[in-house]
């Protein structure tokens, strides 16, 4: 589990890659899709007050994040904290190929951001 974890978030050091139009530093209320080589997916939702959940096939996981110092940072309990740059551009409902160096390349999703249901 921790494997699959730390292979989706390798993707979200993307912003030298992709150009927006102000940087995005609040990802709260957003999803990022993330689909490895062999088609698996993994949904990260990014909930307020610093809450990220994790849905992978082979579970769920809940854990922190934050945006500091230019860098996107997970913390799941009983791991250390896990930093990656961020420079808050990322083109929304487009496939970003990513690699992190410790993986193989993934295609990142950050999903349109939703309106409140009445």
């Amino acid at each position: 589990m921790r494997h699959l974890i730390f292979a989706a978030f390798a993707t979200l050091a993307l912003g030298s890659i992709a150009t927006a139009a102000e940087p995005l530093n609040d990802l709260s209320g957003r999803q990022m899709t993330v689909v490895d080589q062999q088609g698996e997916r993994t949904i990260i939702r990014f909930e307020s007050e610093g809450l990220v959940r994790v849905t992978t096939a082979a579970g769920d996981a809940t854990g922190r994040w934050k945006i500091a110092d230019r860098e996107l940072c997970f913390e799941f309990e009983g791991q250390e904290p896990d930093c990656w740059p961020w420079d808050g551009t990322m083109p929304e409902g487009t496939a970003v190929p990513a690699y992190n160096g410790n993986g193989p390349f993934v295609l990142v999703t950050l999903e349109p951001k939703r309106d409140a249901e009445p």
